[in-house]
């Protein structure tokens, strides 16, 4: 192995370990952590072993592994896309449903007087001669 090898493989090696920490303390489901180290463990695979790919391809029917690897980049980054593109969609339309639901509850209430700013912080007098004990 070389030295890019030793530097990206403990890299990812690191960044596995920083995925099992974050799925340790609850930041992350536990079901989207396997997935990331999965990811991270072929790509490992592929940059440790390079003939691995290069095998994968040729059974695909590809000539290149380089191809191979460009090709799945394109179709998980437009798969990525579309997951990303339906969920901002489904998003806005949860944002829109609140908003409807806030303005018919608000609209039941009537109209409210509008508060002084500062209002909504309570005043507390205090008397300088009385004793604090």
């Amino acid at each position: 192995m070389n030295g890019f090898q030793w530097i990206v493989l403990i890299s990812l090696l690191l960044l596995i370990c920083w995925e099992i920490r974050q799925g340790s303390q609850g930041r992350l489901r536990w079901k989207t952590v396997l997935l990331r180290i999965a990811i991270w463990f072929v790509v490992s695979v592929g940059i440790g072993l390079p003939q691995v790919p290069q095998r994968v391809s040729e059974w695909v029917g590809i000539d290149r592994a380089a191809d191979l690897v460009s090709y799945l980049f394109v179709l998980f980054f437009l798969a990525g896309s579309l997951h990303f593109h339906t969920r901002c969609i489904q998003l806005q339309e949860q944002i829109d449903t609140l908003v409807r639901e806030l303005a018919i509850l608000q609209a039941k209430k009537g109209p409210q007087p509008k508060a002084r700013p500062g209002s909504d912080v309570p005043q507390v007098s205090v008397d300088p001669n009385s004793d604090p004990s």
